[in-house]
């Protein structure tokens, strides 16, 4: 039997019916995605550094990337969110920040950045 190809994505929606779940394992050939959801999680990992929803956040990565063997991380913001109602601008730094803080973590795999707008299409950020 093959053994299933995990990715990770964090989000602030709890749906595996979020347009980026499709897209990750669409665009990055995964057979399942370990969601870590949590409202307004983007905007706390940007913010809040040392906060206690960024230290679960990390700590939920490494479970994934150990029990499943994830080694990728897609952070995932959306135009329309409703706990974190800030700019594109604002979401777009919130991204590179969360990215950058994953990866100072000591995070081995990828991290991609991924902005779904109001009509579902998922943008991922160079």
């Amino acid at each position: 039997m093959l053994r299933q190809r995990f990715a990770t994505a964090i989000t602030c929606r709890e749906s595996s019916e979020d347009p980026a779940i499709a897209w990750i394992k669409r665009n990055y050939h995964v057979d399942t995605v370990d969601i870590i959801a949590s409202p307004g999680s983007i905007g706390k990992l940007a913010t809040e550094p040392e906060g206690k929803t960024t230290k679960t956040i990390l700590q939920k990565i490494e479970q994934s990337r150990q029990t499943h063997g994830s080694n990728l991380v897609a952070i995932v913001a959306h135009e329309d969110c409703k706990r974190d109602a800030a700019t594109k601008e604002t979401q777009y730094h919130y991204l590179n920040t969360a990215s950058d803080l994953i990866y100072t973590s000591g995070y081995p795999g990828d991290i991609i950045r991924l902005w779904v707008d109001t009509h579902n299409t998922v943008h991922q950020l160079p």
